[in-house]
């Protein structure tokens, strides 16, 4: 505010529709934007001081923050949708020079449609073998469920030890809904107590690989000397 004699000059800010709802549903991975226009009703130069939106996931780039008197500024604000599905409503504070209404809230309103996807589901996640003996054949069904809505990919699969050998195929494809099975065969060539994990590698975009805990008890073979009898 300037005061020169008897002339006040004050900044007064207008904002037309400050909420703005997306009529329709935005895909997940888009940026949606919305433009509020910012008006100086006032006989001095407004000021934007600040714009602080209501977390990171949304932003409200400006190119200038001086309204002339009767001017207009384009305040553009943009929304991430990205891992962001379903309903959302966020807020953005303007901080000005208008000394009357220094904090303006603007808000932004939609619905974000996900974004079909695959989604892994192991059914074992551990796997408890029990007794076998070293040189035994020990079989390993992993049951994998998609409980996404499109295709699952099973790319790559991380064995522990060179006693384990991968029996599938790969990649392996399961439909959404549907389960399919990974084959694996366990050789233990030492005895003791053996635990680990293997790695099951997809394509689901949030998850894309899953451990599986493996345990057993191997004892020696028949013919394999043991520490109590050597």
């Amino acid at each position: 505010m300037i005061s020169w004699g008897w002339v006040i000059l004050f900044a007064a800010l207008v904002v037309e529709d400050s909420v703005h709802v997306f009529p329709d549903p935005i895909p997940e991975g888009d940026t949606a934007r919305a433009f509020f226009i910012l008006k100086n009703d006032g006989k001095d130069t407004l000021w934007v001081e600040s714009i602080r939106p209501d977390c990171g996931c949304t932003t409200a780039p400006l190119k200038s923050r001086a309204i002339p008197p009767d001017g207009i500024l384009t305040l553009p604000v943009e929304y991430h949708t990205l891992g962001r599905p379903g309903p959302f409503e966020k807020k953005i504070w303007v901080h000005t020079s208008d000394s009357s209404h220094p904090v303006v809230v603007l808000r932004i309103r939609g619905e974000v449609r996900p974004t079909p996807k695959p989604v892994i589901h192991i059914l074992n996640r551990r796997v408890d073998l029990g007794k076998v003996r070293t040189g035994d054949t020990v079989r390993i069904s992993l049951a994998i469920r998609n409980e996404g809505e499109r295709d699952l990919h099973i790319q790559r699969v991380n064995l522990p030890t060179g006693d384990f050998t991968l029996q599938s195929s790969l990649p392996l494809t399961i439909p959404p809904g549907r389960v399919d099975t990974l084959h694996i065969r366990f050789v233990p060539t030492k005895y003791g107590l053996f635990q680990n994990v293997l790695e099951v590698y997809s394509d689901d975009p949030w998850r894309p690989s899953r451990f599986v805990g493996i345990q057993a008890r191997v004892r020696a073979s028949e013919s394999e000397p043991t520490p109590s009898n050597r």
